[in-house]
């Protein structure tokens, strides 16, 4: 799955004019307003955060963009749930990450 593989880049690595261009291509492919969602929370009148969120994302293109189905495989198949992975870090971070997924 391509949630267990390990990922990492430098300057290096997206300095590279087939990375920078297969970024742009992804970008101009899939951003989309059809594929985003808005939250905002604020204790500013509904009316306001109308106004504010018209503002700052109605120009966002609908590109009517279809994603592939990615329901299969799951990330995490059932017996790697429910376990804790210790990872000792390369840098002296101190991080706890904990996640649900949830069907599309």
């Amino acid at each position: 799955s391509h949630f267990s593989k390990f990922q990492t880049g430098n300057l290096d690595h997206l300095s590279k004019p087939d990375i920078r261009e297969q970024l742009i291509k992804f970008h101009s492919t899939y951003y989309s307003s059809n594929l985003m969602s808005l939250c905002i929370y604020s204790n500013q009148s509904i009316e306001n955060l109308e106004a504010l969120a018209v503002e700052n994302f109605e120009d966002i293109e609908d590109k009517q963009v279809e994603l592939e189905d990615r329901s299969e495989p799951h990330p995490f198949p059932p017996e790697r749930l429910g376990k804790m992975f210790k990872v000792v870090p390369a840098k002296d971070i101190r991080r706890l990450d904990i996640k649900w997924f949830v069907p599309s």
